[in-house]
């Protein structure tokens, strides 16, 4: 599926008691319950200091992610516009988080080892990743440092790459998350078509 976000108003519409409740977010889906791999894209971060923002730089509890966990998905992509909008930090609780609940995340990577997940579901072995076009303006943080390896971006290069890993690793499928598109468009450009292809 596609994004999961958690703007100031949803924050707030799941605050219950002490804590929060995101589960009421999916209960008409629940058909992912019952499917052999659910994947979406977590489109925040999972706070690391109990601060929680909406727009435009996001951070959320980890009750997110255990409403996740709880509507049966598996695999979560982390590489997204909003990957870095708490920064390393942000990144590491998140992918943290995410490991506690027994999922796995692509996309986004707290070392060097940012090779796609390769995960057998039903006797098909998978590869996994995850990619996104930018960081809000953060790019510069991440690409060309010590600290690269962190989030995947849209090259080429990279993901040539990883493809030829899930080759190597006998991947029988591979699957592709692409964070990326104009906001409001609903049909891809030509670069976007390029890259596909």
């Amino acid at each position: 599926v596609g994004d999961f976000m958690t703007h100031a108003p949803q924050l707030r519409g799941a605050k219950y008691n002490d804590g929060y409740k995101f589960d009421e977010y999916f209960k008409y889906l629940p058909h992912f319950k019952k499917a052999d791999l659910a994947m979406l894209n977590y489109e925040t971060t999972v706070s690391y200091n109990g601060k929680y923002t909406g727009y435009p730089t996001f951070s959320s509890p980890e009750e997110t992610v255990a409403a996740i966990k709880n509507s049966g998905f598996d695999v979560i992509a982390t590489a997204n516009n909003h990957a870095f909008d708490k920064g390393f930090k942000g990144i590491d609780k998140t992918i943290d988080t995410i490991k506690s609940y027994g999922m796995e995340n692509v996309g986004t990577y707290k070392d060097a080892n940012n090779m796609p997940l390769i995960k057998v579901v039903n006797g098909i072995k998978f590869g996994i990743s995850a990619y996104t076009y930018s960081i809000n303006g953060f790019d510069s943080h991440v690409k060309g440092t010590d600290k690269a390896y962190a989030v995947n971006f849209i090259d080429m290069a990279k993901i040539k790459k990883d493809v030829e890993y899930m080759d190597a690793n006998g991947a029988d499928i591979k699957l592709v998350y692409m964070h990326w598109g104009v906001e409001y468009q609903l049909k891809p450009n030509k670069e976007q078509e390029r890259i596909a292809r």
